[in-house]
């Protein structure tokens, strides 16, 4: 999800059972996500609580647009069951909200989230991309207070994509060449957090960069898929271990 959920499963974790390290992935969605659930946050309260009956609200509201939508597909004499209408006049959630009602920001960001996630990665001045830099922060740092409070190493990563890892990438997010490109994310995470006493950012791009074939460690199908497959991460779990080993030597004999 994001670290604005992360800091909440980390404190909820914390007051359960005693913890020899944390490691947290912070996937390049993240920033684009942080905007998104600003919009649930309950600001004039704790700030781990959401709105929850905003979310049921928008949810009932989103499922009778999503109704709405497949009833105007339906019908065998219908132009919207041609692909060639739906492609040149798409039909789209947003069309149903207006700029003023209460759920639009979420449904735009919502659609346009490879964009932000794009425009986080090229355009780091831009409004938007300090807006999610302000938020992503905010709540890693609170995540960092936890474990340094209790004295518990953190390792830190930054999911690195195949744009980031490969010179061929099939996903690019819109972004000019060449590749692969930085992983903003790690280097954010390096400079604001690898000094740290405790804290550890493990450069997770330079292994899958090292990998022989680095679009190997993806997934392939379906086209628009950006995660790991099961051998990006096998080769995360041997990274992540080889470091927390090193920083820990004694954590494979402690009970």
């Amino acid at each position: 999800y994001s670290p604005v959920i992360y800091r909440s499963v980390v404190q909820k974790a914390f007051s359960l059972a005693p913890y020899r390290a944390v490691a947290v992935f912070v996937d390049q969605t993240d920033p684009a996500d942080e905007l998104i659930y600003e919009e649930d946050l309950v600001h004039d309260e704790p700030p781990w609580l959401f709105n929850a009956e905003r979310i049921t609200d928008r949810q009932k509201v989103l499922a009778h647009v999503y109704d709405d939508m497949l009833g105007r597909l339906s019908g065998s004499w219908n132009p919207r069951s041609l692909a060639a209408v739906n492609l040149l006049l798409p039909l789209s959630p947003q069309d149903y909200f207006n700029a003023n009602d209460k759920y639009y920001d979420y449904v735009k960001l919502s659609l346009e989230r490879a964009k932000v996630i794009g425009q986080f990665n090229e355009r780091a001045e831009s409004i938007e991309s300090r807006r999610m830099f302000a938020l992503l922060t905010t709540h890693l740092d609170q995540i960092v207070a936890e474990c340094r409070a209790r004295e518990t190493p953190l390792f830190l990563v930054a999911n690195p994509w195949e744009f980031q890892s490969s010179r061929y990438p099939r996903i690019t997010l819109g972004l000019p060449g060449p590749f692969p490109k930085e992983n903003r994310l790690e280097g954010i995470l390096t400079e604001r957090y690898g000094q740290l006493p405790g804290v550890h950012v493990i450069p997770m791009t330079r292994y899958f960069r090292e990998s022989d074939d680095p679009s190997s460690l993806f997934i392939s199908v379906p086209g628009h898929e950006v995660h790991w497959n099961a051998s990006g991460h096998a080769l995360a779990a041997r990274v992540l271990k080889r470091h927390i080993m090193d920083a820990i030597p004694d954590l494979l004999r402690a009970k």
